[in-house]
């Protein structure tokens, strides 16, 4: 949205990589001024004699092409004298409103102060907490205020003498109205200023935001700072399959992840040097919907991973996570639990020159690297069998800094699945005393075998059990005697597995007490699945309700 006081040449365009097609329209219906490729390479440019009035742009990608663009916004008065009228009220009664319920937004508008007495007040009604920058440009000498709904002060400029005329705000504020006021020093030649307000969505920490991914091309951005060294987490929850990227302002980060939270969620977490972080949220294909973002913050601690094997950060198969080198002899150690035989990559990325070891629990392997990969970072590859298995990264010489590990693993299905011991001693067991709990882990089944889940519930229970993955299985949910309560199998008989859904799900109404999950499997090339519990106590009210 656009607001022009006075007439003059309204120029509207964009920059990018890709082709844009722009539309300017006003409230009335009496502007619609459309273009494709007027711009530079295949961007839209419209440039129109424009009347006082507020306007609207919309910016689509031509055709399928998707991307990010800057949207450029010109204006250039036909004349510098004042319109003739008041263009903006000097109370907050007749203030010139502004809103947007957008995460991110920019307004800008071209001013005049009629004479010393002249004030232009602008009604700011902010939808979320906002990092809000305000500021003006122009020959003209600006004075300007901000306060809250309650006339209580946030900022003052009223130095008109010094060599900068203008003034600039950057504040953080919760949602709510605020009213900003400009004035200055009129002379004969110089009475106009221009105006910008711009916007983004700021997250505290330990905070979270609702938001939205409306088409396949929707993007939101957040705004994030932190004044100190900690471990920062950022994920999203909700049914959106979400990717997310993390920046900073000195582009020292940029970090991006698809699925490693719940579900289809994203989730990035890092060692963060105190600064400012920019958090995108995008979606995969073709998902919309809602999602809620989370910043979780944990200030750093002496060391940010354990020195030995007992006190090693678990880390998942395939993972990448952040680690610091605090002293030259400080030592990072990382547990990865490997559910079957496969390929195992374990890498530094990073400034700080790594040396890496891998061990397993049994003491029969060990395999140290220095150099092997990119600039002084180690890269250690290696064939494993199923267990449990070490990282350990440390530095060459007495140098210290930063550094990311990633892990890689793929499952070699030519090795046979490990056999699944006597269920009667093997049961994983799963409980939680709370109302409503999730749980999630991914497992590996073997042929002819079936791996049994012990769950103990502390409460009457909507029990929902489901699998995800590519290979057919089948569950069976008994009780403590081990009388079946439900069974569904879903295993494929089609030639072509993906004409039949390949997993199963259970759905139960249960009284408090032990539960057993029976998960077999049709095991040929695929033998991997994801095994979801969901539990909720609050779900029983309708239940109850039911005749």
């Amino acid at each position: 949205m656009i607001d022009v006081v006075v007439a003059g040449t309204l120029d509207v365009y964009t920059t990018c990589s890709f082709d844009t097609a722009g539309t300017v329209t006003n409230a009335a219906g009496t502007v619609n001024h459309t273009d494709d490729n007027s711009g530079t390479g295949q961007n839209f440019l419209i440039s129109f004699e424009a009347e006082p009035d507020t306007y609207y742009i919309t910016v689509e990608g031509d055709g399928a092409a998707i991307g990010d663009y800057t949207l450029h916004v010109d204006f250039e008065p036909s004349n510098d004298d004042d319109p003739g009228e008041d263009d903006h009220g000097d109370t907050e009664d007749t203030a010139t409103e502004i809103f947007s319920d957008a995460h991110n937004w920019v307004y800008a508008i071209v001013g005049f102060v009629d004479d010393d007495d002249d004030i232009d007040v602008f009604q700011l009604e902010l939808a979320h907490r906002t990092k809000l920058t305000i500021h003006t440009a122009g020959e003209m000498e600006i004075a300007g205020s901000f306060t809250n709904s309650e006339d209580e002060e946030i900022w003052e400029n009223e130095d008109t003498d010094d060599d900068n005329l203008n003034f600039m705000l950057s504040t953080i504020v919760d949602a709510g109205i605020y009213y900003l006021y400009i004035s200055g020093a009129v002379t004969e030649e110089k009475s106009q200023y221009e105006l910008k307000i711009e916007t983004d969505v700021y997250l505290y920490v330990d905070d979270e935001f609702e938001g939205t991914i409306f088409t396949d091309s929707d993007k939101d951005y957040y705004y994030h700072e932190t004044d100190r060294e900690g471990m920062i987490e950022i994920y999203t929850t909700g049914t959106v399959d979400t990717i997310g990227a993390v920046t900073n302002a000195a582009g020292t980060v940029n970090l991006t992840d698809d699925n490693s939270g719940t579900d289809e969620n994203f989730l990035i977490s890092f060692l963060a040097e105190p600064g400012t972080y920019y958090i995108e949220v995008d979606s995969s294909s073709d998902s919309t919907g809602d999602y809620t973002l989370h910043v979780e913050f944990g200030p750093s601690t002496d060391d940010d991973h354990g020195d030995t094997e007992d006190t090693a950060t678990v880390i998942e198969p395939n993972s990448s996570t952040s680690g610091k080198i605090e002293e030259g002899d400080d030592i990072d150690y990382f547990e990865i639990e490997i559910p079957r035989a496969g390929d195992l990559t374990v890498y530094t990325r990073g400034g700080l020159d790594t040396i890496g070891t891998v061990t397993n629990e049994d003491g029969t392997v060990e395999e140290t690297d220095d150099d092997s990969g990119t600039s002084s970072n180690f890269s250690i590859s290696l064939e494993i069998s199923a267990g449990t298995y070490f990282v350990k990264v440390e530095s060459w010489g007495d140098s210290t800094g930063s550094y990311t590990l990633y892990s890689e693993f793929k499952v070699d299905y030519s090795v046979p699945a490990p056999a699944v011991p006597d269920p009667e001693v093997s049961e994983t067991t799963i409980s939680s005393d709370a109302d409503a709990w999730d749980y999630e882990t991914t497992s590996v089944i073997a042929s002819e075998e079936e791996n049994i889940y012990k769950i103990v519930l502390s409460h009457r229970t909507q029990l929902t059990l489901y699998t995800t993955g590519e290979t057919d299985t089948a569950g069976i949910l008994k009780d403590a005697d081990e009388d079946e309560i439900q069974s569904h199998d879903n295993i494929s008989t089609s030639d072509d597995p993906a004409e039949e859904n390949l997993n199963f799900m259970i759905s139960e109404v249960v009284e408090a007490g032990s539960y057993y999950l029976h998960v077999s499997g049709d095991v040929e090339d695929k033998s991997q699945y994801t095994l979801k519990i969901e539990a909720d106590v609050e779900d029983l009210e309708s239940v109850a309700q039911s005749p």
